[in-house]
């Protein structure tokens, strides 16, 4: 039997499967159902610190050259995640928190709340 598991920054994954950042990762049930359908993680929407409605339609557009998707950092804000990422947590899921910041404070302060609530028994 072929292992997969792998250790990132000191993560242990099963495999280095992982959820990429975007519309599936911003509640508890779909990262959960995309773990146990065997993903090794799942990576959350990006987190900003306020909610933020992001950009007006179109988001896609076709070019010359392929698609242009700017969606504009859509998400809830990073306390809504925290309800999320504590019932992952409790389930066991493997989880990387994809954040952003418009400014150096706004993601020092997400990074703070998500890593405290990962580091909570």
């Amino acid at each position: 039997m072929t292992k997969l598991s792998v250790n990132i920054a000191g993560l242990k994954l099963r495999n280095p499967v992982m959820l990429a950042a975007g519309i599936l990762g911003m509640s508890y049930r779909t990262l959960k159902r995309v773990y146990e359908s065997g993903a090794g993680a799942v990576v959350t929407k990006s987190i900003g610190l306020k909610p933020r409605t992001g950009f007006k339609n179109p988001t896609l557009i076709e070019v010359e050259c392929g698609l242009l998707n700017a969606m504009g950092l859509p998400n809830p804000g990073v306390d809504y995640f925290a309800e999320e990422i504590s019932k992952l947590k409790k389930c066991r899921v493997k989880v990387i928190a994809s954040i952003y910041g418009f400014t150096t404070q706004e993601y020092v302060i997400v990074a703070k709340k998500v890593w405290e609530l990962v580091q909570t028994p």
